[in-house]
């Protein structure tokens, strides 16, 4: 048995021992063997004098060993140094075994420790500690802004997000040093979504993306371990030189995956204050791309925005209504249909009080745009949109419920009817659907999706409204 086989026979042996505790674990998931092969001969600059290697939230300590045994055959250097973190006390037990194991007499000197890496990083952070090198493949756990604030996050520079993965990732960023290289892995989901905004731009404001693997099944490759969410390998380096091109690579066996490099505009579009991470791997994304990018305009430079309704409906119980007598009109997710809004005898409060505390939550005497906020994977079209012409009738109010999203004019510049059927039509093409489908990597369009989203002029889109259809070559 060599060293990488000796190391993947740990990692199965713990993923069995520690599965009926995952939740204590944090969802904790063991890395296979081959992507720790690859990652530690394939993604690790080899070029360096020295390494100070770190392992976040090391399991049972396979990736840094793997990362420690190809560094320590390329250079000899004293000041080459592993440090491995794991707060698990049994599983740390076994990285300790595996590393004394497999690194006595090399160049590498490891040190362990058993502790929670956010209070690690506290420690580092005051000792201005860096690392050349970081390797991780942290937990998925959603993580509560109290949590945050306890640990006084924010006084080191780390921006609040949902989840302790892309909190550890942040994390280990502020700790690399000059042309420092993290490679994690890590769910898809912070490539998008109001609630990773902040890591994604200082993602793209202050490191380069150099690399990114999207596995093609969501279960395949981590199997063992019942991972559902679609799962990314990304490299970022520090480094301020111009961002020109980032390597993706697509499939779940490396040896037969596609790769290619692709400008990175393709994969940040330029000017894009939403800073999403697309991840193009086909002839068909780069159709898609080449399309969308045509388009100069946004929703910002048309002079719109975009809202999630403002009825919440277990806040507003008492509120809602079957009723329609002095009530405003309340449209639901329900009532969205793909040819009009539909209305029936289902048991659908569909009204609600106008008073003190709903009456800022109607909508405006202007035009507004209302489309779903979840769609399938497999829907033709992923949005379905419909016009409210709220100058048509006065007489009526009306709300929008929180699963729907709404576009709209500004106080000042009304959306008017030609253009919101422009928008409409765009919104429901093709062209639109193939994007998020292949790009959004959630089944959920946020308003800031949207807001990324590139549009075609003024002009463009009032003829479009008159045409009434969007066609991929026009």
């Amino acid at each position: 048995m060599n060293e990488f086989e000796l190391i993947d026979k740990v990692r199965l042996k713990a993923s069995v021992i520690v599965r009926d505790k995952r939740q204590k674990l944090n969802e904790q998931y063991f890395t296979p063997g081959f992507v720790t092969n690859f990652i530690s001969h394939n993604l690790i600059d080899l070029s360096r004098e020295n390494y100070q290697i770190l392992d976040v939230a090391a399991g049972v300590g396979n990736i840094g060993a793997a990362v420690s045994l190809v560094v320590s055959k390329k250079t000899n250097s004293s000041d080459n140094k592993l440090f491995s973190v794991e707060i698990d006390y049994e599983l740390f037990k076994e990285s300790h075994s595996l590393l004394s194991l497999l690194l006595k007499g090399t160049s590498v000197n490891y040190n362990l420790f058993n502790c929670d890496f956010l209070n690690l990083y506290c420690k580092f952070k005051a000792e201005n500690k860096k690392f050349t090198t970081i390797v991780m493949n942290p937990p998925y756990k959603k993580f509560s802004r109290k949590d945050f604030d306890l640990l006084n996050l924010a006084s080191h520079g780390v921006e609040y997000s949902p989840n302790l993965y892309s909190l550890m990732m942040s994390c280990a960023l502020d700790l690399l040093n000059d042309n420092g290289e993290l490679i994690a892995i890590v769910p898809r989901s912070f490539c998008s979504g109001t609630l990773f905004h902040a890591f994604r731009k200082k993602i793209v404001s202050n490191f380069k993306i150099s690399f990114i693997h999207l596995f093609k099944s969501r279960t395949k490759v981590f199997s063992f371990d019942g991972v559902q969410q679609e799962t990314i390998i990304i490299k970022l380096v520090r480094d301020c030189s111009a961002k020109m091109l980032t390597t993706i690579s697509y499939g779940d066996d490396f040896n037969n995956a596609s790769i290619a490099n692709r400008d990175f505009s393709s994969v940040v579009f330029p000017n894009d204050n939403q800073y999403v991470i697309h991840i193009p791997h086909s002839e068909i994304d780069d159709v898609v791309l080449k399309k969308i990018l045509s388009f100069k305009s946004s929703l910002d430079e048309l002079g719109l925005k975009i809202s999630t309704g403002k009825i919440v409906d277990f806040r507003n119980k008492s509120h809602l209504s079957f009723r329609k007598e002095n009530n405003g009109l309340l449209f639901c997710k329900e009532n969205l249909g793909r040819d009009c809004f539909v209305f029936g005898p289902e048991k659908i409060k569909n009204y609600i009080e106008i008073n003190e505390m709903t009456k800022s939550k109607f909508l405006d005497r202007q035009c507004h745009i209302v489309m779903n906020r979840m769609f399938f994977k497999e829907s033709e079209n992923v949005i379905t949109a419909q016009i409210i012409d709220c100058n048509s009738n006065d007489k009526i109010q009306i709300a929008i419920e929180n699963h729907l999203n709404y576009i709209s004019g500004s106080k000042d510049s009304h959306l008017e009817f030609d253009l919101a059927m422009g928008l409409k039509v765009y919104l429901e093409s093709k062209l639109v659907s193939d994007y998020f489908k292949r790009f959004l990597g959630s089944t959920q369009i946020n308003a800031a999706d949207v807001r990324s989203l590139p549009f075609p002029n003024k002009k463009y889109l009032i003829q479009l409204g008159k045409k009434g259809k969007f066609e991929y070559d026009e």
